[in-house]
């Protein structure tokens, strides 16, 4: 199956990043798959194909770990792009880095690499994708640019578990399962 670790936003927060983002999606239309609302989440680390026993051996070295860790302060923020706003191939909404989101990346990161699985090589850069140019597509980058700083959205969340993740691909797009919670029980060194 198609895995990833994820934190999995609150319906609400959910909810007002779909809305807010509504702009954006009216100004690009079709020349972005947009991701739908229940499917807005925090990517911690992608595993491509994995089997069940490998999923139960991730959830397993994981349990312990992720209970010192506390519920993670997510602070969802500002429209941006990879590579660039400049030549977008992925449309996010930010997430500022904490102590605690590291920590957690960290735990993920560790789990994974035990399992066999290679290292993040690229910086973490915390955010929620919001949609991906389709291919061929070359956006506008200054209606781009104009259209992301316009949008005026922030919020906070608090992660209290970390999924894992399995992602079925299907004509609609993507469509995500929780296959293994993971409790986030631990007290935050955040002030």
């Amino acid at each position: 199956m198609r895995t990833f670790v994820a934190l999995n936003l609150s319906p609400e927060r959910r909810a007002e990043l779909h809305a807010a983002v509504e702009p954006l999606r009216e100004a690009l239309g079709r020349a972005v798959s947009w991701t739908r609302e229940p499917a807005l989440h925090l990517t911690l680390k992608f595993l491509d194909d994995r089997s069940d026993d490998f999923v139960a051996q991730l959830t397993e070295r994981l349990t312990a770990p992720l209970l010192r860790l506390p519920p993670i302060r997510l602070e969802i923020a500002g429209v941006g792009a990879f590579p660039s706003l400049g030549r977008p191939r992925v449309l996010w909404v930010g997430v500022a880095a904490n102590p605690d989101l590291s920590r957690l990346y960290q735990e993920v990161e560790s789990a994974c690499a035990a399992l066999g699985v290679p290292r993040e090589g690229r910086p973490f850069h915390p955010h929620v994708t919001i949609g991906r140019v389709r291919a061929g597509v070359r956006l506008d980058a200054a209606l781009l640019t104009r259209e992301a700083e316009a949008v005026r959205f922030r919020t906070v969340d608090r992660a209290r578990m970390a999924d894992v993740m399995e992602s079925v691909l299907g004509p609609g797009g993507a469509r995500y399962r929780v296959v293994s919670a993971l409790v986030l029980g631990g007290e935050s060194e955040e002030a």
